[in-house]
Order: structure tokens, then C-alpha cells, then sequence
């Protein structure tokens, strides 16, 4: 069967799919002329490019009176970001197009005068159909709005809001029906948020009680990690209040979190989240209690998320957390697959994952810090390493400085974990490390274990990379990698496991 001989309405939902031009579908013949002429929501997506107005504005006049009393799609392009290239007359053409609009997207901003006033008019533009907001520069735009903003709710449909380098008072929006929001604050200079992004995101987050992802980047709170934020802590954001059955995402990078530590009749009687992805960046995002870094008030959320698949903690790395008074309950998360930490202390590390039972993890990419010349880098010996489903295991561990000696850390216990962990699933391990942390004996031991590929039957990638100190026999190390290969042959493994040892 041709494309011709298809009946025009799975003709019509083929092109919605692939979102063809329509012009293009429109000269290919007369019947593909008639039917996309007939079919009006082909005609509603309008890209506007400020280099080509003289097309662009050609385009819209044909798009507009064909995509009849359809909603557009409108979307904005500076074509190579150069402020010569911002049109006063896409300016206009655009505010006219806008309040019958459910979606506006406008693109690499340039940072000047004109595109100020020009945004500035379009968040205070009534777009009652307006569905999804982006607004994207790839500099820095601070908007000087009029004190009455906020007073009047200019888009009562707004379910998506895209914010990438434009400042002004989030949460002073009149956009109450939120469901997602990604905003990233990244001023380069003091600005009218300095220092005020958080109670922004957080009378954002109050107001739209519908929200099911949020997400908010805020550079200078990532950058300044040692400062103390002004201001009460009531403007900050309770990571507790965000555990609404309805909310599936969370990501803050460097937004202050106030972290509460709920007692146990509480924790019962507080609903159980519906999130799965959960994203914490940066040393205001670390859980305290009375001044002291703790990781009990991060297990009183995760107890909360048993949906949750994906977490990210990033730059957990100021302070070692105090040891627990009395041993801390297992907090199960029976559907988290994907852990990741990056520049992490090596103790939170420890206390977090001897507290964590994770039946179901696929991925674990742990990048394990130490910050003193006394403290040790490991992964402790009394926790067990049973993860069936574990495919990736990738450890990196690293100091903060090139002070460390043989007798200030203890080794990485490698033979161990292969040892005394369940690998049935685990596909790839690698373990790196920017000290001798892995000493050559545990390499051996390890090596020794699989060499028997019974014991990690789907193993195609082991790689251990250390300064050039680990000390293995050339002719031990080939003979090992043919043992290992012999071996799989004969219970039927049909791929090699590549074993890398730098």
C-alpha cells in the first residue's frame, strides 16, 4: 500500500506525528494541498526567526487564517543569538499573537535593551489559552517589573514554566495552576534576587498547590557554599512540605533546604509521596539538626518515598555527620533503581547506605570524598552488598588534598564486596581512585574471585584505575583473563569480559 492509497485520516495522523511543514506537505500534489488545507491544527505550530522577519512575518499571515480558532504554538528564534538580529516588528507580530496562544517559546534571548522591554511586556500580557512558558538566553536578563505584579493573574491556564537566565520575582507569577516548573537564576552580578532566589522558589512553590515536577537551579547559592543565608528560615524551602502525593519530581541545585526531623507518630500519620525523582545539589542542600550535619532527616523523606526510582545528592562534602546515639532503623525503598552521589564525604556515604535496604537497585555511581588527612576512605565491611539487580557499579574515591599517607586511611575492601556481595546482574564495575586507596593485595584477591564467571555471569566490563603503584604479574594477570574466558565458553557466555587494570 502507498501513502496515496491511505485513508485521509490516518493520512492526517501520520503528519501529526511527524510534524511536517505544512507548506512542504501542501506542494508535494493537489490531494496532499487539499487535506492539509482542510486540517487546521497543522497550521497552528508558527516559528518566528528575527534574522528572516521579512519571511517569518509572511509565514504567521498565512499560518494565522488557516489554523483557524485553534490555539497556536508560537515559537521565537534569535537566529545566532547576535543583538542585531532582535526585530521590533517580530516584537510586535509576536504580543499580537500572543493571548490566543497555549504554548510561546522564546529562544537564545539576546541580553539588551529591546528584549528587556519586550519580555517585560509579555509577563505582564493577559494570555488567558497560554499553557507552557519558556523563556531561554543564554546570558543573564534582569527584568524591572512594576510593584502591581502579581496583582493580576495573567495566565489562570499555565501548566509548564521554562525560565533559563531571565530574573525577576518568580513568585510574585500570577500563574496559580502551575504543574512543572524548571527555572535556573544565574546572575553574574548583584541583582534583584541576590540572595533571595530560595524565597522566591519557595512562594512559588506555596502558591501552586498542583505541582507535580519542580525544579529550580540557583548558581550563586552553589557557588558561595560556606556563606550564612540572611533572613528567617521560614523563607526557605521545607523539603517535608513538598511530599505531596501529587508531586513526582524535585531537583534543587544550591537552593537552601530547612530540613525537619519529624517524630515517629508523626511520620506515620504524614501521607506517603508520590516522588520518584529526587535531585540535591549542593552544601545548602545538606541536612542539619541544631547546627550538627545529620542524615536523619534525609531517611525521614526517603521513609516517605516508597516510589521513588532516582536519586541524586551532589556536593555533600562540608562536614562529617555525627554518629548516631542508637542504631538507626532500615529505611527500605523498594522501587529505587539509580543512585547516584558525586563529592560526598566519605562518612555520609557510610552512614547512608548502612541504613538503606535497596532490593531492587540497577545503578550505583558513587564518587566517595575525604576532606582531612584522618579521615578514612572505605566502604564498610558490615553492610551487605546484596543487589541482585546491581548492572553498574562505578566507585570513584578521591581526597581533597596530596597530603595523605599509607597509614592515614584504610584500603578499599574490593575483595570483600566482590566477595561477600550478590553480582548474578552486574554487567560493569569499575573503581577509581585518585590515591592508593585499592591496595594490590585486594586487587589480586578480587581478581582471584572472578575468575570464575559462575559467580558474575553477565560481567563485560572490570575496570580498576589507581596511581602506578599496584604491582601485578603480566603473565598471572593473561593468564587470568584466559581462564576467565575459557570458562565462560564452556557455560555457554557468548561475550568476553574486558578487564582493565591501569
Amino acid at each position: 500500500m502507498s501513502i496515496s492509497s491511505l485513508p485521509v485520516e490516518l493520512f492526517i495522523a501520520i503528519l501529526l506525528v511527524a510534524e511536517p511543514d505544512p507548506l512542504a506537505i501542501s506542494s508535494v500534489c493537489s490531494r496532499w494541498r487539499a487535506v492539509a488545507l482542510s486540517t487546521p491544527v497543522l497550521w497552528t505550530r508558527i516559528v518566528l526567526h528575527d534574522g528572516k522577519e521579512d519571511a517569518s512575518i509572511y509565514r504567521a499571515a498565512y499560518f494565522v487564517p488557516r489554523a483557524g480558532s485553534l490555539d497556536l504554538h508560537l515559537v521565537r528564534k534569535n537566529s545566532d543569538g547576535s543583538d542585531n538580529f532582535w526585530s521590533s516588528r517580530i516584537d510586535q507580530l509576536t504580543l499580537d499573537l500572543l493571548p490566543r496562544c497555549a504554548s510561546f517559546e522564546c529562544v537564545d534571548i539576546p541580553k539588551d535593551a529591546r528584549s528587556q522591554a519586550f519580555l517585560e511586556i509579555v509577563l505582564r500580557t493577559p494570555c488567558p489559552q497560554l499553557r507552557e512558558l519558556s523563556l531561554d538566553t543564554p546570558g543573564a536578563i534582569e527584568l524591572m517589573l512594576p510593584s502591581t505584579f502579581g496583582t493580576t493573574i495573567n495566565f489562570p491556564a499555565l501548566r509548564s514554566l521554562f525560565i533559563l537566565g531571565i530574573c525577576f520575582p518568580y513568585g510574585d507569577l500570577g500563574a496559580e495552576n502551575l504543574t512543572d516548573f524548571d527555572i535556573v537564576h544565574d546572575c553574574d552580578h548583584v541583582c534583584q534576587l541576590h540572595q533571595r532566589v530560595d524565597e522566591q522558589i519557595s512562594r512559588l512553590v506555596q502558591k501552586c498547590l498542583s505541582l507535580h515536577s519542580i525544579r529550580a537551579d540557583w548558581q550563586e547559592g552553589l557557588e558561595h557554599e560556606h556563606w550564612q543565608l540572611p533572613g528567617p528560615v521560614e523563607r526557605n524551602i521545607n523539603l517535608h512540605d513538598l511530599l505531596r502525593p501529587t508531586v513526582h519530581e524535585i531537583s534543587f541545585v544550591g537552593i537552601p533546604i530547612v530540613w525537619t526531623v519529624p517524630g515517629p507518630t508523626s511520620l506515620i500519620q504524614s501521607p506517603i509521596s508520590g516522588l520518584t525523582f529526587l535531585e540535591l545539589d549542593g552544601i545548602v542542600t545538606c541536612p542539619y539538626v541544631q547546627d550538627a550535619m545529620s542524615i536523619d532527616p534525609l531517611l525521614s523523606v526517603l521513609a516517605r518515598c516508597p516510589k521513588l526510582t532516582h536519586l541524586y545528592l551532589w556536593r555533600w562534602y562540608n562536614n562529617e555527620p555525627d554518629a548516631p546515639s542508637a542504631p538507626r532503623r532500615n529505611t527500605v525503598m523498594p522501587c529505587l533503581q539509580l543512585v547516584v552521589t558525586q563529592h560526598m564525604h566519605a562518612e555520609i556515604f557510610r552512614q547512608l547506605f548502612t541504613a538503606l535496604r535497596i532490593p531492587r537497585l540497577c545503578t550505583l555511581k558513587a564518587n566517595v570524598n575525604s576532606y582531612g588527612s584522618s579521615e578514612p576512605i572505605w566502604i564498610p565491611r558490615n553492610w551487605s552488598w546484596n543487589f541482585p539487580e546491581l548492572e553498574t557499579l562505578h566507585v570513584h574515591l578521591s581526597g581533597s588534598n596530596g597530603f595523605f599517607t599509607t597509614s592515614s586511611y584504610s584500603p578499599f575492601p574490593l575483595s570483600d564486596i566482590v566477595q561477600q556481595g550478590s553480582w548474578t546482574s552486574l554487567k560493569d564495575l569499575k573503581v577509581h581512585c585518585d590515591e592508593d586507596y585499592v591496595t594490590t593485595e585486594e586487587v589480586i584477591a578480587a581478581l582471584e574471585f572472578l575468575r570464575d564467571p559462575s559467580r558474575t555471569p553477565h560481567l563485560r566490563i572490570l575496570d580498576i584505575c589507581t596511581p602506578a603503584s599496584l604491582k601485578l604479574d603480566g603473565k598471572w594477570l593473561k593468564a587470568l583473563r584466559r581462564d576467565r574466558k575459557v570458562a565462560s565458553r564452556a557455560l555457554g557466555i557468548s561475550f568476553t569480559c574486558t578487564i582493565r587494570i591501569t
